[in-house]
């Protein structure tokens, strides 16, 4: 294959071996043979010059395009979110006892701390604020009892069948209170188990919408490496997890075809003979 271009003029010659394609019998040609031209394909406009300020108008582009979320929904899109929000989700354990100091660090000399609700934007818990400080020590047993956002998002999917809030709501939050926020969906951290049921069903959901994947599949490590022995426990957890891998797998059979078909016409252009 051959491509060549002409000096002050848009357009590309591309040249084919016909042989690759067709069979191609080589007999003599006669001394009266002609080539036959092939007409190539062209984008040119005829039109008159009148007409050239009513072609701009057609043709005028503003500047505003808007790309859709997801082209087709049999590719894969990854999520826009930078990777320090989601690729260091299985090793913060690892990056808390690198990063914890050697001594104790100093609180400032300030009359007060105000307190702030987990996510990257500032915003202040003003329910927990106290008029005096014996007030804030004394522990409210209506306060364990209640759940997490992550679990009442959950909730309300559940009923809704809409997942898209609480993809909203976990791509605010960062590495750490994402963590926080997958715990809390143990027994332990004051969730259920019917609330890990959820949390799973929404991950299948993500998964076959083909939507935000790496992201989806950080959400899926950190879920399996935190609660791992209590899912193997859980007849109900396992059934889900069992719907859970056969989407990951369908998922992952689609994106290593594509990939594989790739290396192959990469491996076949980088070594084929021109």
């Amino acid at each position: 294959m051959c491509v060549s271009t002409v000096l002050n003029y848009m357009f590309i010659h591309n040249r084919n071996n016909r042989t690759l394609f067709v069979h191609v019998s080589l007999q003599a040609l006669p001394d009266d043979f002609e080539p036959t031209v092939v007409a190539l394909p062209g984008t040119c406009i005829n039109t008159k010059e009148s007409d050239n300020e009513e072609i701009k108008d057609v043709y005028e582009f503003d500047g505003n395009f808007n790309s859709p979320d997801q082209i087709s929904s049999e590719l894969v899109t990854l999520s826009l979110l930078p990777q320090s929000r989601w690729k260091s989700l299985t090793n913060l354990e690892l990056i808390r006892k690198r990063n914890k100091p050697k001594e104790p660090p100093k609180l400032a000399q300030v009359p007060f701390f105000l307190p702030t609700l987990p996510g990257l934007e500032l915003k202040f818990a003003t329910s927990e604020l106290k008029d005096s400080s014996e007030a804030s020590r004394i522990l409210q047993i209506d306060a364990l009892a209640e759940t997490s956002e992550l679990c009442n998002y959950l909730s309300r999917a559940e009923e809704t069948r809409d997942y898209m809030p609480v993809l909203l709501f976990m791509k605010e939050l960062g590495p750490s209170a994402i963590d926080t926020q997958i715990r809390s969906l143990s027994p332990i951290g004051g969730g259920s188990v019917h609330m890990m049921i959820y949390f799973i069903q929404f991950l299948n959901s993500e998964l076959s919408s083909k939507q935000d994947y790496q992201l989806v599949q950080a959400y899926l490590g950190l879920f399996l490496k935190i609660h791992g022995e209590l899912l193997t426990k859980d007849s109900d957890l396992t059934g889900e997890l069992e719907t859970l891998q056969r989407i990951q797998t369908t998922a992952w059979k689609e994106l290593n075809k594509k990939f594989n078909q790739s290396a192959c016409i990469v491996n076949y252009l980088k070594n084929a003979t021109i």
